[in-house]
């Protein structure tokens, strides 16, 4: 097939990520063996991984964590956004730009998740991590196996931490909120005489920007997202500045949109509804990928459980 087309497998298996392994025995005397046991044989028999390199762990033996599979959805909480990493580990590489601008989530937004794993020491949880949703990943594994394939652990994918060290970064939903997005962007009217500041995610616990819009002002918005059982819309401004909302804190009426009537498009004689093309479900980031299924109408089960894993690399 052409290059574009190539699935290329790895055989690298993340930071942070658990493996179940064979049992294996240290010598009575392994204080005086330089390697020791340097591999240990995955579950399973799919291949080894290195237990030591150059005489040094590479990986450490934890007590088996908890993973779920399915659909989650969160929203995060720290104020000052979240980073997004490849492992789920703090020692996971954090993900950037080509120009070396760090990826990540702002305070509001909300994540899907096809799997969540939870770490313990002595009975207690102290980390979370979930794998953002890629309809591919979830198709790999389903929990439901008796032995998780290598495919679903060495396949790229990004992270991002739920909870550790006593905080809470990513509140998980009962319900999944409402998401709308259109390549082309819906337009809005500023309200006159109101004032809205322009932040960062889509929260009032966001950081501003600095910069606001004014009465009769008139801006393009290219997602719209409702929070379950809330009645303000958060607006994302076409041109990347920031999240804006439609109704204040006492329900006051801030942002109006304009009619889309003059935006549809005619196909067979019939209008189209603006938004739903091709385009409208990955336009430019990796967040597109994070709420749609690449196949519509393609989603795994809610809830599916599994609890295996004894070694963290």
């Amino acid at each position: 097939p052409p290059p574009a087309e190539r699935h290329v497998v790895s055989t690298i298996i993340p930071c942070g990520m658990c493996v179940e392994v064979e049992r294996w025995v240290d010598p009575p005397d392994m204080e005086h063996f330089l390697f020791k046991n340097e591999f240990a044989r995955l579950r399973g028999g799919q291949g080894w991984i290195p237990r030591f390199m150059n005489g040094k762990p590479v990986v450490e033996t934890v007590p088996q964590p908890e993973f779920r599979f399915g659909s989650f959805w969160f929203r995060v909480q720290e104020r000052g956004g979240i980073k997004v990493r490849l492992g789920p580990s703090k020692r996971a590489p954090s993900i950037k730009s080509e120009d070396g601008v760090y990826f990540r989530f702002e305070c509001g937004e909300y994540l899907r998740a096809s799997e969540v794993v939870t770490f313990f020491r002595r009975n207690a949880s102290i980390e979370c991590f979930a794998k953002l949703y890629r309809n591919r990943h979830a198709r790999l594994h389903t929990g439901h196996g008796e032995v998780r394939p290598l495919s679903s652990l060495t396949v790229q994918a990004e992270w991002v931490q739920v909870f550790g060290d006593g905080e809470l970064f990513l509140e998980e939903c009962a319900t999944e909120p409402r998401i709308e997005r259109h390549r082309q962007g819906w337009r809005y009217n500023v309200v006159l005489d109101a004032r809205v500041s322009i932040r960062r995610g889509p929260s009032f616990e966001a950081e501003t920007v600095g910069v606001s819009l004014i009465g009769g002002e008139s801006v393009l918005i290219n997602e719209r997202v409702t929070g379950p059982d809330d009645p303000i819309t958060w607006l994302r401004l076409k041109d990347g500045q920031g999240w804006v909302h439609n109704y204040g804190r006492n329900g006051e009426s801030l942002m109006i949109p304009h009619s889309l009537r003059h935006r549809t498009k005619t196909v067979g004689g019939k209008p189209s509804r603006p938004g739903r093309d091709g385009d409208e479900i990955a336009y430019n980031t990796i967040i597109a990928r994070l709420f749609h299924s690449d196949v519509p109408g393609d989603s795994p089960s809610k809830d599916s459980r599994g609890s295996r894993g004894s070694k963290r690399r």
